[in-house]
């Protein structure tokens, strides 16, 4: 993808996949800023691109201290390139750049000076093939719940801040998905159940383990609790 600021012009992406794109420089995204616009990378997943020069998941050039860019809750992970596959901003003219919370093999800015950055990693987010994130990611619960222009869901149309690990945290995840989890994974009669994930709506419903109802003992609209009130065959919880 190319893209071009004009004047006061603004780039926003927020719950994109940029996956298996092929190109010279910024395989994902290259956007060239000549003026005073802005970009905003918000809960993007950067995979499974290649560049043949520099930049497999994402390349930015700035040619004005008067441009800005804010990266909030990116994944630039699994993309390739001769230099810098994760992501690369060329600064020399001290734009303002902001990166925040996001996971990425590597990454170059120019013009530090103008670069404010915080709880970023480099760990092997566990994506699946389709890139929603696994069981025991790094990116779970790790987003920032203040990233500018958070989304209210994901890019599925799930809730973009629910209880992804089960410790009582509602955190926004790092990338395009948001994880919906049942807690714990196994279990048989008195084990107590956590279901996150949006949805469920206000009224309550009914939990079926196996072939068997369920005990509801909290229902809302983001998670319900519930505890399995018969004993299971082995591989009945699923």
């Amino acid at each position: 993808m190319f893209a071009r600021i004009k004047g006061n012009g603004e780039i926003r992406l927020i719950n994109c996949i940029f996956k298996g794109n092929q190109a010279f420089n910024g395989a994902g995204i290259f956007a060239e800023n000549k003026e005073a616009g802005s970009v905003v990378l918000i809960n993007n997943t950067f995979s499974g691109n290649e560049a043949s020069n520099v930049a497999g998941g994402a390349n930015f050039v700035f040619e004005k201290a008067t441009s800005a860019c804010q990266i909030y809750n990116n994944i630039f992970w699994n993309n390739l390139a001769v230099l810098q596959p994760g992501l690369l901003i060329r600064n020399d003219t001290g734009a303002s750049v902001n990166l925040f919370n996001n996971d990425m093999e590597d990454y170059k800015v120019s013009a530090t000076a103008a670069l404010t950055k915080a709880y970023n990693i480099k760990q092997d987010p566990l994506l699946t093939a389709d890139l929603d994130l696994q069981e025991g990611s790094p990116c779970i619960d790790t987003g920032a719940n203040n990233a500018p222009f958070l989304p209210g869901t994901d890019i599925g149309g799930n809730l973009r801040m629910v209880d992804g690990d089960g410790n009582g945290s509602v955190i926004a995840d790092m990338g395009a998905y948001e994880v919906s989890r049942v807690y714990p994974s196994g279990g048989t009669f008195g084990t107590r159940i956590l279901l996150v994930g949006p949805g469920y709506g206000s009224k309550k419903g009914k939990v079926l383990v196996g072939n068997s109802v369920s005990k509801i003992l909290e229902w809302t609209d983001e998670s319900v609790r519930c505890e399995i009130t018969k004993s299971l065959l082995p591989g009945g919880m699923t």
